[in-house]
This record gives structure tokens, sequence and C-alpha cells, in this order.
């Protein structure tokens, strides 16, 4: 982990929620499923995200169906982070995207497993920066002078490409 995922998919369903016109809902889910699988709290999420009421007495069951016939009525995009083993759309209540009625499921998860299980015909892997890239992510966080300092003072570059191996082209530090 830590190349990015979640910042990209919070990023993702920034920019889909402000560009309305494409989509009438957007749902982020962080699924976090390293031992079991939250579906109350995936389900409360997408309910609240459609304005739907959340009834206390409805089976899991009985929710997702009613879910699945809600979402199935809208073009949706569903950003599910942090998925980290296979598990049914349906139970939860997400029906299967289409693109025929401009449906859409991205997912993030560490392995690239996970995603072919879940049925992504297109796994796209983050790569790690580089050199460059991490230099210039670094640049970006400092104070002007001392960014500058580093194209002038040797030890201030050393520094800095010391501190960006340690990292090990990841954005964030060890």
């Amino acid at each position: 982990g830590g190349v990015g995922k979640t910042t990209l998919l919070k990023t993702l369903n920034s920019e889909l929620k402000e560009n309305t016109r494409d989509y009438h809902v957007v749902i982020l889910i962080e699924v976090a499923n390293s031992e079991t699988l939250n579906v109350v709290d995936m389900q409360k999420i997408i309910a609240n995200r459609l304005g739907l009421p959340w009834n206390e007495s409805e089976t899991e069951r009985e929710r997702s169906t009613f879910l699945r016939r809600a979402l199935r009525r809208k073009k949706f995009v569903v950003l599910l982070d942090d998925v980290w083993k296979k598990f049914q759309l349906a139970d939860v209540g997400i029906p299967t995207p289409s693109s025929d009625y401009g449906c859409k499921l991205i997912l993030a998860s560490r392995s690239n497993q996970v995603c072919v299980e879940m049925g992504d015909k297109e796994p796209m892997e983050m790569p790690c920066l580089g050199d460059n890239e991490s230099l210039r992510l670094f640049r970006s966080n400092l104070m002007a002078e001392v960014s500058a300092a580093i194209d002038h003072d040797s030890d201030m570059r050393r520094s800095a490409m010391d501190i960006i191996q340690s990292c090990g082209g990841l954005p964030l530090s060890p």
C-alpha cells in the first residue's frame, strides 16, 4: 500500500460529484474487508447517498434487494476502496454495473488477483514514483527557499535524495 490509491479514489469521487451531469449518484465506500465484510455499513453508505430511508428492522438481504432496485434506476459510479478479498456486489446491494446504462464500478486493491476475481477485465497497476517524480513531489511540500536550496547546496541535495530513496517511490513517508 501507500502508492496513492485512496487519494486517487477520493479525488475522483470529488470530481465526479462536481460533474453531476454524467451520473445521478457517485458512491465512495471504504471496504477494508481484511477479516469480515461489514455489509451493513456499506448498505448505510449507499442508502445515505441515494437519500433513502434506513430501516433497522430489515434484513441485510431485504436491504440489498431494495438498494439494487434503487441503483438500477440510476446512472451510477461506485468506488470501492481497500478491497482485500472478493465479495458479491449483490449481497451489499450493488447491481452488476453495465456500460450500456452508463454505470461503473471502480475498485482499489493491493491485490491484482482480487480485482480479477471481482470481475475487473482490465486491472491497472499503480507503479511507485520514479526519482524525478519523487523529487518533484518532495519539493512541492517544501517552502520555496528550501526547495531552491536543493539546487544550490550539494549537502541539501544529498539529504533530499536520501529522504526520497528511503520512501521507495511511495508518496507516503516510511
